[in-house]
């Protein structure tokens, strides 16, 4: 996990009567990617729609898969790669954004940071 970047905290205006920020779980593991946690912020069913911070720690990646969603990330800390197979890695960094629609895709973390990204993730 990346340890080096504060637990999330989440603020659901829903009603005059939930108005609190809390400090969330803490997320839980990738299975089979070490060094990678979710966070799931906020989920809607309809349209199955996920709202989540994933943190990677250093040299943690996240091998090239197709998945059938549309996938909207925000780098919010630290520098990661987007890797496409077949293609350069892009790398991403702080207030860059990426955008992902039928494609192979995945991450490398490169250098010594923590990197926190915000993912929104619509089922298609």
């Amino acid at each position: 996990m990346a340890d080096g970047l504060p637990a999330p905290r989440r603020l659901v205006l829903q009603d005059a009567d939930r108005t609190e920020c809390r400090p969330l779980d803490g997320g839980e593991d990738y299975p089979g990617l070490p060094g990678v946690r979710k966070t799931v912020l906020h989920a809607h069913s309809s349209p199955a729609v996920r709202f989540n911070v994933v943190d990677f720690a250093p040299g943690s990646e996240v091998p090239p898969h197709s998945s059938p969603t549309a996938n909207y990330w925000f780098v919010l800390a630290g520098t990661v790669d987007s890797v496409v197979p077949g293609r350069e890695p892009v790398t991403l960094g702080p207030g860059d954004c990426c955008v992902q629609v039928g494609v192979d895709h995945g991450w490398r973390v490169r250098g010594s940071q923590d990197v926190r990204m915000i993912a929104v993730v619509v089922d298609l």
